[in-house]
């Protein structure tokens, strides 16, 4: 975006004739400081939804094997009485 923003500018630079003027936008210039923010928060919300996927991923597992060893208790108590 700021690329296009600042090609227009020069464009408009070049169509004027003033060669020698150096365009600059403050906008852009408060735009360029929020993009290390920006990618500073992205980073840290990807960190959290790993952690948070990890951790579900543990949990189905856990819930999963608690599953199976509490059926294989019931059958191993079934063949012990006999049935």
């Amino acid at each position: 975006m700021r690329k296009s923003i600042t090609g227009y500018l020069s464009d408009l630079e070049d169509f004027l004739g003033y060669y020698p003027v150096q365009v600059t936008s403050g906008i852009l210039d408060r735009i360029a400081t929020l993009e290390m923010g920006i990618l500073v928060v992205n980073l840290i919300f990807n960190m959290v939804k790993s952690i948070l996927i990890v951790i579900s991923v543990l949990i189905i597992y856990s819930l999963l094997m608690v599953s199976v060893e509490q059926k294989n208790f019931e059958i191993a108590v079934i063949r012990m009485v006999g049935l």
